[in-house]
Order: C-alpha cells, then structure tokens, then sequence
C-alpha cells in the first residue's frame, strides 16, 4: 500500500474552539497532519495541547514555520484574521478562516484579492452550512417540494453567550460588533444561502457605545417569482430556545438549532398530522458520519487538492459582512427583547 500524502497544516490560536473542534477534527484524518501550532502564550498553549499527546512545534508566529505548511486554519480574534490570512496567502498557503472572515468588509475583500491574486482556496469557517439538515433545507426550499416560502422567523439566544480565551468578543473593535456578528453571523450565513440577499430591511440593538447584546432585525426578501419577509433575533442575555421557522404555501417548516435534529414538517391543511424530512439521495462517501467540523475541513482540503471552490467561499463571507455592517449602519435602539416576532413575520 502506497503512503499516505498528507496536507500539512497548521493551526494559528490555540483557544476554545480549536481545541474542542478543529484539533480533533484534523486528528481524525490520516492524510492530514497537524504540523505546527501558532500562538503567542506558547507555554499555556503547550499545557492545553498536552491532552492530545501529538509531536508538533509550537511557536509564537506563523513567520516561524510557513514554509512546512500547505494549509492554515485561523481561530484567532477576529481582528487578526485578515493580517494573518494575507501574509499566509502571500507566503502561497491556503487559508480556512473562523467566521466572520473580518471585522469589516474592506478587509474581507483584501483576502479575496488576495487569495485570487495566489491562485488560493480561502474559506470561511461556517461550520453550520455543513449540517445534514441544512443542506436539506436548502434543497426543500430551492425545489419548492413544500411550496413557496412566504415567510420565516429565526431566534437563538444564550445568556452569556459564547466565551473565549482572550475575552475577544467583548470588544466591538476585536470582534467586528456583538451578538450579531459574534452568534448571529452563522445565521445570516444560512439565511444568504436560502434566500439571497434581503432588498429591503430595519435593524435594532441595545448597544450604546459598546458590543450590542440583543439585536433583531425584519427583511423584505424577491425573486423572480415571488416576495417574501423574514426576521431574526439574538441575544446573550436571554435564553431563547433556537431555531428557524420557515412559512410556505403548504404549511410549515421548522429547522431545530443543531446539528441533527430532523427538518419537521406541518402540512397546512392538516394541522393534526407532523412529518419528519429525510433526504432520499446515497452518500457512498461516508461524509454524514463525520462530524461539522470534520466535514468542513475535509471539503477545505479537498478544495485545495483539487483547485475547486470551497462550499463556503471568502466571497460569501464577504456578502455575510456586507450584509451586517448595512444592518449596524440602520441601527435604532432596541425596546423589548422578549416581545413576540411571529406575528409580524407571519
């Protein structure tokens, strides 16, 4: 048998989620070796990668070892995620950046160019576009097996919110905003992707001068056939039990917060009967009993093999900046964070 060619990578920030997700996920491939990890409090981080027993260096800065690498994943704040991904694109290594792709969108698009420019996959790390029930959702939606989507109303709130290491998300400087872009961004990842971009929409937060920790925002959705409005709210103040609740002309939809809860179904004119939706369609390729992060990496690597676009590119997480930095320039102040969304969406 012949060996194994591997993709040498390297993990830039040794924080919460790249030791809950993205080392054990590389681990888990043999033709993927984790060949350095890159952080500036290296002897904290050599003491949290104790746990994993593996030979790799640890070093202070990617300058130290790009030339081992062919491939980078950035789990750092997000305000270094572009000086970081453009040096490692200049240095020709391919780059699979934590969402959001940067703080703002001329920095998004500096990676772009970038990356194009190197000839370069950039992806962006939307772990949640890689969910079984996602990918169906989309299929459901494009192929309008349900009807036509009239409308939809998403919430997800957690108190507290998500936490790391260097307490990052706590600046509106580092973090690019608050709940919206630190939670929120990975539903208006899926959102662009169901639905394109809104024509028309108003936004809310309670921010005064600081990272907002409740927002919501109401958008006015067109295609070529139809119209269609939707709205959205987070917060890390208040649990609100997550998910999307999507209206059609035959019922509706409701797609649970995580990673394998079914797509269940209400038929409109059989309000008794609750149907759960599979997809019909063979994967030989084993992909669905890996977990997200193992298939975003996987689909990262092989794009870089193969020259092929990511499934989540760094042009989409550049519209998912443009679309919540127009929000946060529409910005009026929130009233009440409890108050009922459905009504108005539907």
């Amino acid at each position: 048998m012949g060996e194994i060619n591997q993709f040498r990578i390297g993990i830039v920030g040794v924080g919460l989620i790249s030791l809950q997700s993205h080392i054990p996920a590389a681990l888990s491939f043999p033709d993927i070796k984790v060949v350095a990890f890159i952080d500036p409090a290296v002897e904290r981080a050599r003491q949290d990668l104790s746990m994993f027993g593996i030979e790799a260096k640890i070093v202070p800065d990617v300058k130290d070892v790009c030339a081992e690498l062919d491939g980078v994943i950035i789990a750092t704040p997000n305000h270094t995620h572009c000086p970081i991904a453009t040096y490692c694109l200049q240095q020709g290594i391919h780059v699979l950046i934590e969402k959001p792709i940067a703080v703002n969108v001329e920095e998004g698009k500096r990676i772009v160019e970038v990356a194009n420019a190197n000839g370069l996959v950039a992806a962006v790390g939307y772990c949640t576009r890689f969910r079984e029930n996602v990918i169906l959702t989309k299929s459901v939606i494009e192929n309008e097996y349900f009807g036509k989507v009239t409308g939809f109303a998403y919430q997800f709130g957690t108190p507290g919110g998500w936490a790391s290491y260097s307490g990052y998300h706590l600046n509106a400087g580092s973090a690019g905003g608050g709940v919206l872009m630190v939670s929120g961004s990975h539903f208006i990842d899926r959102m662009l992707h169901f639905f394109g971009y809104p024509q028309g929409f108003s936004y809310w937060d309670d921010s005064q001068g600081g990272p907002e920790a409740n927002a919501k925002f109401e958008a006015n959705f067109s295609s070529l056939t139809h119209a269609l409005k939707g709205a959205a709210r987070f917060s890390k103040t208040v649990r609100l039990p997550g998910g999307l609740v999507i209206q059609t002309t035959k019922g509706k939809l409701i797609l649970q917060e995580t990673d394998d809860d079914p797509l269940m179904f209400f038929p409109k004119d059989q309000p008794q009967v609750k149907l759960q939706v599979f997809s019909n369609e063979n994967d030989d390729s084993g992909s669905m009993d890996l977990n997200v992060f193992q298939r975003q990496l996987r689909d990262y690597v092989d794009a870089c093999r193969n020259g092929t676009k990511p499934k989540v590119s760094a042009e989409e997480g550049v519209q998912s900046l443009e679309l919540m930095q127009a929000l946060y320039q529409k910005k009026m102040p929130m009233d009440m964070v409890g108050q009922p969304m459905l009504d108005k969406v539907f």
